[in-house]
């Protein structure tokens, strides 16, 4: 997050893409993107992964919801658990991205690739998500801190990702709106990504407790 962060204070351009280290783009990736944004006036254009490694030839990510949304369609498509919204494989305005929606520079947490959809879903006026446009090709490493379990299977990580994404939809007033498909995507996280329990912590209890 404080890589894109600081990266957004020197970028001068209209439009934002992220690229992390170890992945790359389609040669006419920007290009293509950059058209299809002007367009349509998009101020956020999804599109897919291409997933590769040693050991994965290569496997297309796929979107479940696609074309055109507006900002409070994209943040009910966040709010599936199956989401797979991120703003890594995508082009979007400059205009839309400020310091406040990442997550706090102390803290490393799950998903910081979905958390700031949580403050730019309401800056977002036109969007659109596609399934044909593989333009990201993300490189699978097993050793890295998300793969590793280092982050995405730790309890504790998880409880404070939960209070963090709480505090922002509390604070535009919309948290009750959302609170039950939150609750759902906290049962999906405790059973399939957390590796050790800790049935003592509050958290675990309440999740436990959920109807």
């Amino acid at each position: 997050s404080e890589a894109r962060r600081i990266g957004l204070h020197f970028a001068e351009g209209k439009y934002i893409v992220f690229l992390d280290a170890d992945d790359w783009l389609e040669v006419t990736a920007l290009e293509k993107m950059h058209k299809q944004c002007e367009m349509h006036d998009l101020d956020f254009l999804e599109t897919t992964f291409t997933y590769y490694s040693s050991e994965i030839q290569k496997r297309q990510s796929y979107h479940r919801h696609t074309g055109f949304f507006d900002g409070k369609g994209l943040l009910n498509i966040v709010l599936d658990v199956n989401c797979g919204l991120a703003i890594t494989s995508a082009m979007s305005k400059r205009s839309i991205w400020s310091d406040d929606v990442f997550l706090p520079a102390d803290k490393r947490l799950p998903n910081e690739d979905i958390f700031p959809w949580f403050t730019i879903w309401k800056r977002i006026k036109k969007a659109e998500i596609r399934n044909d446009m593989p333009f990201y090709y993300y490189r699978f490493n097993p050793n890295s801190a998300t793969n590793s379990g280092i982050i995405l299977k730790h309890q504790t990580l998880w409880k404070e990702y939960f209070i963090e994404v709480r505090k922002r939809l509390s604070e535009q007033n919309i948290l009750n709106i959302y609170e039950s498909q939150l609750r759902i995507i906290e049962i999906d996280r405790l059973v399939f990504n957390v590796k050790e329990y800790d049935t003592s912590d509050p958290w675990f209890k309440s999740v436990l407790k959920y109807d």
